[in-house]
């Protein structure tokens, strides 16, 4: 038994990580302090990998028995995605203090009695410091922002904003625009807050957004539906949310006539879009 545990140790491992290192990837944006933790498993589970392979392969090659080749090769396998996932979690935080830097400068610029400024303020990429905010998840800066008295004025920007809290998954963010008034389905610079949470694959922003009313059989500038871009996407768990909240599969791209279920290569989504099942139409 112990024989076999340990001839199954290093795949199990293995597929742990990978798996662990292709969620992050996926929802490294929407999961936040989450997708942190993750890395961090991913290193430590890589750590334990690589030190047991590579005192393996030390001890056996010292005692001249086999397997130190592939005890060596093991801990190369540990070492290069312990690297991996570390880069990962370093590009993700540097941007994110990029953003957040640039965030904490705007607001400390904001003075208190210029109620334009919520609006006119802008990083030196051009982004709006609502759509900063709502992409950071700073709903306390939001909440200032909302409360300007020319905010009704501004509706286009604010737009803007729920399409960035949405697609980068921003719950809290989300839901204190479309509180505010801001709709997931108007459109704005050819798309909409559902779209944003479609394309990124934001399962429960889209879900928020259907929730309070978002119309998921809007097309945008490219003639595309949510529920297309979830068939390009391959994503069937947000093909069943919009088909659960009302998505018609039958609608034509208004651009090249194709329909959602001639968009994917997925069987299993080409089924579910031909032929809805009842739970779907509800």
């Amino acid at each position: 038994m112990i024989r076999v545990m340990k001839s199954f140790a290093n795949p199990v491992l293995l597929l742990a990580v990978i798996i662990m290192l292709a969620v992050q990837v996926r929802y490294s944006a929407e999961a936040g302090d989450a997708a942190t933790g993750l890395a961090a498993w991913v290193m430590t589970l890589c750590a334990v990998g690589l030190l047991i392979n590579g005192v393996l392969a030390v001890s056996r090659a010292l005692a001249h028995r086999a397997g130190a080749l592939m005890s060596s090769l093991w801990a190369v396998f540990f070492l290069v995605l312990g690297c991996g996932a570390w880069v990962l979690t370093a590009n993700g935080d540097e941007a994110a203090r990029e953003d957040a830097a640039a965030l904490r400068a705007l607001v400390e610029a904001w003075p208190a009695d210029d109620a334009e400024y919520a609006f006119a303020a802008r990083t030196d990429g051009g982004e709006s410091l609502a759509s900063l905010a709502a992409k950071a998840g700073r709903t306390d800066v939001l909440e200032r922002i909302l409360a300007q008295p020319n905010a009704a004025a501004h509706a286009e920007e604010l737009q803007v904003a729920a399409q960035a809290a949405a697609e980068w998954g921003r719950l809290d963010a989300l839901r204190r625009l479309v509180e505010s008034g801001v709709r997931g389905d108007a459109l704005c610079g050819g798309t909409t807050a559902l779209h944003a949470a479609a394309v990124n694959g934001r399962l429960k922003a889209a879900e928020l957004l259907l929730e309070s009313g978002a119309n998921p059989d809007t097309a945008d500038a490219e003639g595309n539906t949510p529920l297309m871009h979830a068939a390009i996407n391959e994503d069937v768990p947000m093909a069943r949310l919009l088909l659960r909240h009302g998505a018609n599969p039958a609608l034509k791209n208004t651009q090249d006539g194709r329909d959602a279920a001639s968009m994917t290569r997925s069987g299993e989504l080409e089924t579910l879009l031909s032929t809805p099942s009842t739970d779907d139409k509800q």
